[in-house]
C-alpha cells in the first residue's frame, strides 16, 4: 500500500516543476504544505483502511511539490558561486528536521497515539504554508519580503 506513495511522488514530480516554471516556486510549495496538511489530517482521522488508499497518493502529491521545487526555489536565492554548497546546506536542514521530526514522531506516537501527531504535524505544515502564502502576497503589493520567490 505505501507503494502508492512512491508511485504518485514519482508519476507528479515532473508536472510539479514544471508548474514552478510557470507559477512562483514559493506558491507551489505553500500548496504543497497544503496537502501535506490534508493528507496528515487524513491520515490521523481516518478510521477504515481504505481511506488509506486516497490519503498516500496526496502526501506523494505533497513530496513532489516540495522535493524538487524546494531545491529549484533555494537555488534560484544563491549566487550562482554558492549553488552547491547552499543546497548542501538546504539538504543538511532538511534531513535534520526530518530526523528532529521522527524522534517527536516516535515519542508522540508512543504516548499519545496517532491523531495528536497527525494535527500536530496538520498545524505546523498549514502555518508554513500561510506564511508563504502571506509572504508571497506582500510581495506581490510592494511591501518588502525578507524571503525572494
Amino acid at each position: 500500500v505505501y507503494a502508492l506513495y512512491n508511485v504518485s511522488y514519482a508519476i507528479l514530480s515532473y508536472p510539479a516543476g514544471v508548474l514552478s516554471d510557470r507559477v512562483p516556486r514559493r506558491v507551489v510549495f505553500a500548496t504543497g504544505l497544503g496537502i501535506f496538511a490534508a493528507a496528515y489530517i487524513g491520515l490521523g482521522a481516518v478510521t477504515s483502511a481504505g481511506w488509506v488508499w486516497f490519503f498516500l497518493p496526496l502526501y506523494g502529491g505533497y513530496t513532489a511539490l516540495t522535493d524538487g521545487v524546494g531545491k529549484a526555489w533555494v537555488a534560484d536565492l544563491l549566487p550562482e558561486e554558492r549553488v552547491g554548497s547552499g543546497l548542501g546546506f538546504y539538504q543538511g536542514l532538511a534531513g535534520g528536521a526530518a530526523l528532529l521530526a521522527g524522534v517527536w514522531a516516535g515519542l508522540a506516537w508512543g504516548s499519545t497515539g496517532r491523531l495528536p501527531l497527525l494535527v500536530s504535524g496538520f498545524l505546523v505544515a498549514g502555518l508554513a504554508g500561510v506564511l508563504l502564502l502571506a509572504g508571497a502576497r506582500l510581495e506581490r503589493d510592494g511591501a518588502r519580503s525578507p524571503v525572494r520567490a
